[in-house]
């Protein structure tokens, strides 16, 4: 009898698990000025995957410093490790930079393209509940949307770690001043920004009995519903002014190095979702006349017509309960298939390589 392999194809939806290649990653990209991927420690580990596709590299691609041990020690899903060996990064890294000019082995990434990719940030860590100090927020320098020259930007959101899983917390202390910010919604207004919120995702079992209970699975699924009631409560529909993204099923008992921080497949998965996604998300139609209305938004004034997304008020817990019970949701859901890793012609594989992994 023959056997062929199974394959998992999720139902009605497009879940690659492999990014396009890396010319393809970087016109994806170019369809903006600004690529933003703004969060804790899982976003950083989305934003070395993303390196990792541009330069072709699973193996050192998420490597972003010229560090010898961490060269040499940190490779394969070692890139993704919380060790204090693995984590370190040249500046490069947490600024704003366009992808030709990142050092590396001589093979420029993205010669044509004049996007910048990174993290755009005034503080250098996120607020954690219980300090007093502003917290991060993105530096809007650069993103003028106004200009008709401007392509646009495409901003990755994430959070919830540093506020304890509080959800009321996160959203008011982590999302609202992005929405909140004059130059947000005239980028919404003339339909220049792509707004992404990747859902928390699920951690090991492990970590439920270890001090952590309050990022178990059951917690998180909460927290993620209450985030898209935030976002609907605050005059955006999911799907159309914000994709979210639910990764909570498709991390269910992957691999990771410490119950909470995933590896190679995981985060090379996630980029290629985004990836993907972007490539298939149009600008909406526009027309002269709300083009107009929308250049003249600023931090006091908005066209009557704008939707309360536009506004500076913020959304506090209070916003929650008003939240309609059904939302329109777009979700990608997924579970971790058969997968095989990418091989890269003339590069190192990592499958002979052995992982300590946590499941």
């Amino acid at each position: 009898m023959d056997r062929k392999q199974s394959i998992f194809v999720p139902n009605g939806c497009y879940v690659p698990s492999l990014p396009p290649s890396p010319s393809k990653t970087c016109e994806i990209l170019d369809q903006y000025d600004h690529v933003i991927f703004h969060g804790d420690s899982l976003t950083r580990h989305l934003r070395q995957a993303i390196y990792m596709t541009l330069r072709g590299d699973y193996v050192r691609g998420g490597l972003v410093t010229n560090d010898t041990t961490v060269n040499e020690k940190c490779i394969c899903d070692g890139q993704f490790s919380e060790s204090k060996t693995c984590r370190r990064f040249d500046p490069y890294f947490n600024s704003m930079i366009s992808p030709r000019e990142v050092p590396g082995d001589g093979q420029e990434m993205c010669p044509d393209a004049a996007f910048v990719l990174g993290k755009r940030d005034t503080q250098p860590y996120l607020t954690r509940k219980g300090k007093d100090d502003p917290g991060e927020s993105i530096d809007w320098d650069g993103v003028d949307c106004a200009d008709a020259t401007y392509k646009g930007i495409l901003i990755v959101l994430q959070g919830g770690l540093h506020w304890a899983m509080n959800a009321t917390d996160t959203f008011d202390s982590f999302v609202q001043p992005v929405l909140s910010h004059p130059k947000y919604q005239q980028c919404a207004c003339l339909g220049k920004v792509r707004l992404v919120w990747t859902g928390m995702s699920a951690q090991s079992r492990a970590l439920d009995e270890s001090g952590y209970s309050h990022q178990s699975r059951e917690n998180a699924t909460i927290f993620n519903e209450k985030i898209t009631k935030a976002f609907v409560a605050a005059g955006l529909t999911p799907g159309q002014d914000v994709t979210i993204l639910d990764w909570l099923s498709f991390t269910a008992d992957a691999q990771s190095s410490d119950g909470l921080h995933f590896l190679a497949d995981v985060n090379v998965g996630k980029a290629a979702q985004i990836l993907y996604l972007v490539e298939r998300w149009p600008f909406p139609t526009r027309s002269r006349a709300r083009d107009e209305q929308c250049l003249r938004i600023d931090s006091d004034s908005r066209p009557e017509h704008m939707p309360r997304q536009f506004t500076n008020g913020r959304v506090t817990a209070s916003s929650y309960r008003r939240a309609p019970r059904s939302l329109r949701q777009s979700s990608l859901k997924s579970k971790v298939g058969g997968r095989t890793k990418a091989e890269s012609d003339g590069r190192e594989s990592c499958s002979s390589l052995p992982t300590d992994a946590v499941f």
